[in-house]
Parts: C-alpha cells; structure tokens; sequence
C-alpha cells in the first residue's frame, strides 16, 4: 500500500482529482513522565477542545432554563455546540488524538463516495489522547439518544425534541465514521504486518 504525503493509508482523492485534506501532524511523543511512568498528552489543547463543545451542549440543555433564559436562546446556543462540535471532531480533534479521519464526498457523476483513513502502520498514538477521545465520542450519542427517548414519551418536552434528534444524529454520525476509520486501520495494520512477515 502507498502513503499518501501526509503519512496516511489510502488517502484517496477529491471529487476535483486533487489529494484530500492535508493531514501533517505529530501524533505523540511516547515520552514517559520519569516520576509517575505516565505519558503526557501530546495534544492537551486537542483534548480540551474534544470534551467542551459536548459539555457546553448538555450544560445549556440541563440547566439553561435556570438562568431565566429564552428557549430559543438555550435552543441556538446548543445547536452551536453541537454544530461546533462535530466539526471540531470530524475536522480537527480526530487527526491529532488518534490519527484518524473521514469524510464525504459527491462524484461528478452524482454518486456519493465515503472515505475512510487512518495514518500509517508504526506511527504511535499517545493514549492519554486517545482514550480521551474515544470515550467521549462513545458517551455523547448515549447521553443524547437516551435524553431523546425518556422525552419522546413526555409531552411537554416535545420542542426540546429537535435539538435531542440533532445531539444525537450528529454524535451518532461522528461516532460510525471514527468506528469505521477504526476498523479499517486494524484491517490495514493487519494486512501491513502480514506484508512485512512474508
């Protein structure tokens, strides 16, 4: 298999021919703290931005109503978090806590094309960074598919059900995407690993 510019598997291209999205970034040191034997983050800043758009979207969902503010003030700022959030994830926080990327794209032809990437074989994740991301990608569609189902049966939660059905499908969307990058970087590790030992 050959590495794209970037470092990354089957980067494949654009719907123009050019190359996707640049993708050039350290993904971890491997450098241990001599004291504790841990591994620092290698993208504290990543990490922070990973977790704070989903805080901020449930903290104005559960407690925007407290501060005497207008629903649909509460409303647009947590479609802004949420909003934010998945590309913030998609675009940013994936490439740099764990080397992972995907995207969609529409052919000239009108059919869609999925593109799934990971970077290559032998290059470390930190996992400090890596557990900080995974975890909070699996919570988030959780938290708001189960907020959506408990006030799908609630009548008087009915207009805060569009803001729930938009949590959880742009938290469920990031979610496959990463999983399928996931799963399709095991396969290439696999068939990489193969390759060398024959």
């Amino acid at each position: 298999m050959s590495l794209d510019e970037d470092g990354f598997l089957d980067a494949g291209k654009t719907a123009s021919g050019g190359p996707g999205p640049s993708m050039d970034v350290p993904l971890g040191t491997g450098v241990h703290d001599p004291l504790t034997g841990a591994v620092p983050p290698a993208h504290p800043v990543a990490q922070v931005m990973n977790v704070a758009f989903k805080a901020g979207a449930l903290f104005f969902y559960l407690f925007g109503s407290l501060f005497a503010l207008p629903f649909v003030f509460n409303f647009v700022v947590i479609v802004l978090c949420l909003a934010f959030d998945f590309w913030t994830v998609k675009n940013v926080t994936g490439r740099l806590l764990v080397g992972l990327r995907w995207w969609h794209e529409v052919q000239e032809d009108g059919s869609d094309r999925w593109v799934f990437e990971s970077k290559a074989a032998g290059r470390e994740v930190n996992p400090g960074d890596e557990r900080v991301f995974w975890w909070a990608l699996r919570i988030s569609p959780i938290v708001w598919s189960t907020f959506f189902l408990v006030n799908l049966f609630s009548p008087s939660s009915y207009p805060s059900l569009p803001v729930l059905l938009m949590g959880a499908a742009l938290s469920i969307a990031n979610f496959i995407g990463y999983w399928r990058c996931d799963r399709d970087a095991k396969k290439k590790l696999q068939s990489f690993l193969v390759n060398r030992l024959v």
